[in-house]
């Protein structure tokens, strides 16, 4: 017998936290939709999870890391949350690469390269740029860049936790901006961080908007934040955002400014069960979307240009729509049946549970 979904704290964030990994999605899939780039913007869901981040691990932690719970075991958490759904991309990633570089493919410099490459992905560790040919940090799945970055910060968070307060909270949060102020101001975007010409501005990307959500959960916690606004309305600022043209200036209006704004007027909406069960859902994907949704549109749109001999052009959009949905199809039955079952496996290991727990409704919170 399966549990009921149960209610947590800020299920209105996790819907956020969904709607932007959907976003992401239809950022990268844009070819198989048509030339034009309906979501340009969409990279600064990036920042929006980073701040996402801050705010809900300030509350899932707060009080755990005051009372004693070190460094190490805060990583291993951390580590057990986020490298399940990486790994099966992983697999899902390696057969891919080999297959299409036995067809002639130039996505990795060649087979050498992809087996110099899978012991650093293996360990969740950028792969030098020598050793793979390509620029990137991530080349077997890109967007596990941001993940990398995402453990950084949260081991400065939990080392750092003691003396987190104030002014030396302020500290990386000023920083931050000031570095994200100059990044913009360079480069004219802040899509940076995935490649190494590019990881100074990834960890300034993670060190703003990191420590931004955990001081905004700490001003929230203190009774000090009462901005409030319809949730329909948050979403709509928020896909609009990813709709506007990229820039460096309406980068940082939409970080520094409108999503510190948009988790503010989140965490204050109310829950009706309804909503908690579409917010839980949009959430529960959020995560194995993001990591998943690259090496699934790569097999995917692979396996269709394959089978009916054609060009991921003249998939557009039917094909490209059928694609989208098999991948948002695939990443739910993964989340179910792979990612879901196995926290709570390893959640009922650290409790010493006598049995394994089944995996719980839609809708029921993951652990941290």
């Amino acid at each position: 017998m399966q549990p009921t979904a149960t209610p947590h704290a800020f299920e209105a964030l996790d819907g956020l936290r969904g709607i932007a990994a959907l976003a992401v999605l239809v950022y990268h899939a844009h070819d198989l939709l048509g030339a034009t780039q309906w979501l340009p913007h969409a990279y600064l869901a990036v920042d929006l999870f980073f701040l996402l981040s801050g705010f809900v691990l300030g509350h899932a932690y707060h009080r755990r890391l005051e009372t004693g719970l070190s460094t190490v075991a805060f990583m291993r958490l951390r580590f057990e949350r986020l490298y399940p759904a990486y790994a099966l991309g992983l697999c899902l990633a390696l057969p891919a690469f080999g297959l299409a570089m036995a067809m002639g493919s130039t996505v990795l410099a060649s087979t050498g390269a992809l087996l110099r490459s899978l012991p650093f992905a293996l360990l969740l560790l950028p792969v030098p740029a020598a050793l793979s040919g390509k620029a990137m940090l991530y080349p077997l799945d890109p967007a596990a860049w941001s993940i990398f970055f995402e453990l950084l910060v949260n081991l400065a968070f939990a080392a750092a936790f003691v003396v987190l307060r104030g002014a030396v909270l302020a500290l990386p949060i000023v920083i931050g901006a000031g570095a994200l102020i100059v990044v913009a101001s360079s480069g004219g975007s802040l899509d940076v961080g995935s490649d190494w010409s590019g990881f100074a501005g990834g960890l300034a990307r993670v060190g703003f908007s990191f420590f931004a959500g955990v001081g905004l959960h700490r001003l929230h916690r203190a009774g000090r934040l009462s901005l409030s606004a319809p949730w329909w309305l948050v979403f709509a600022m928020v896909l609009l955002s990813f709709m506007l043209p990229a820039g460096g200036t309406l980068d940082l209006a939409c970080v520094l400014l409108a999503y510190p704004l948009a988790i503010v007027a989140m965490a204050n909406v109310s829950s009706t069960p309804r909503r908690s069960a579409w917010f839980g859902l949009l959430g529960a994907w959020s995560y194995p979307m993001y990591v998943l949704h690259t090496p699934l549109l790569f097999v995917l749109t692979g396996s269709m240009v394959r089978l009916f001999g054609t060009s991921v052009a003249s998939l557009r959009p039917w094909g490209g729509l059928a694609v989208i949905a098999l991948t948002v199809t695939g990443i739910a039955v993964a989340e179910r049946w792979f990612e879901r079952p196995i926290l709570f496996r390893l959640r009922a290991r650290r409790k010493g549970a006598a049995i394994v727990v089944p995996p719980p409704a839609v809708g029921e919170a993951l652990p941290q």
